[in-house]
């Protein structure tokens, strides 16, 4: 079974300062993906110097009207979390309709 990443080894926490140890060893690795994940997907692509493509872009970038850019979006998320989380072997990002009209949930 994996382990947690190394941030999380070298902090001896989760996010939210869950410690490790708290922790069952399955539910170790749900939680460090998670947090990978969303280390990922909140950091903007061309930060990381190192790492061009690692993160998203910026996403105010994307109008709402835009099907074709919120599609690419959501292919975008895909790609970038299968690049970046080797633990994940597939993934289907979905879009979900917004509860007001004219309001884009991310």
């Amino acid at each position: 079974m994996s382990t947690p990443s190394l941030y999380e080894m070298l902090t001896f926490s989760f996010s939210g300062e869950l410690p490790l140890e708290q922790v069952s060893e399955r539910d170790q690795l749900i939680l460090s993906v998670m947090d990978n994940m969303q280390r990922i997907i909140n950091c903007r692509a061309g930060t990381l110097a190192h790492l061009p493509d690692y993160g998203l872009p910026d996403l105010s970038l994307i109008h709402q009207g835009m099907v074709a850019g919120i599609h690419g979006l959501m292919r975008q998320i895909e790609e970038t979390l299968l690049r970046y989380e080797p633990r994940l072997s597939q993934i289907q990002v979905e879009l979900l309709p917004s509860p007001v009209r004219g309001i884009l949930i991310t």
